[in-house]
């Protein structure tokens, strides 16, 4: 199976957070992705992380990315502060394709709900 984990496009300043100090960028390093991407690839499936946080990538890029791969499911990682970006970006990858989305991560996790 082809799988492509997404930590989406985030902007500190753009969702509100870090407006009130010198802060104009924010990273967080998925390394759940990075882990889960070992175990799939160790258990004979190809997993690509697409970190488009690191990257500088906004959501039409992305989704080239996904294009480009050609994955039989998509995962996108979700923290509180991210979880507008992965959602932004599901529904992007939605519009192009019909394959599975899964959001994890810490946010999905602990609020489902949302």
């Amino acid at each position: 199976m082809r799988l492509l984990l997404i930590n989406p496009p985030f902007d500190l300043i753009r969702h509100g957070y870090g407006s009130q100090s010198t802060v104009r960028r924010g990273y967080l390093p998925p390394l759940g992705l990075g882990a889960l991407a070992t175990y799939l690839c160790r258990h004979g499936h190809h997993a690509v992380v697409y970190d488009a946080a690191a990257s500088g990538a906004d959501i039409a890029e992305t989704l080239r990315a996904a294009g480009t791969f050609l994955p039989d499911a998509v995962g996108i990682t979700a923290t509180t502060l991210t979880m507008p970006a992965a959602g932004e970006a599901a529904a992007a990858v939605r519009q192009q394709s019909d394959v599975p989305i899964i959001i994890g991560g810490p946010h999905a996790t602990l609020t489902p709900e949302s």
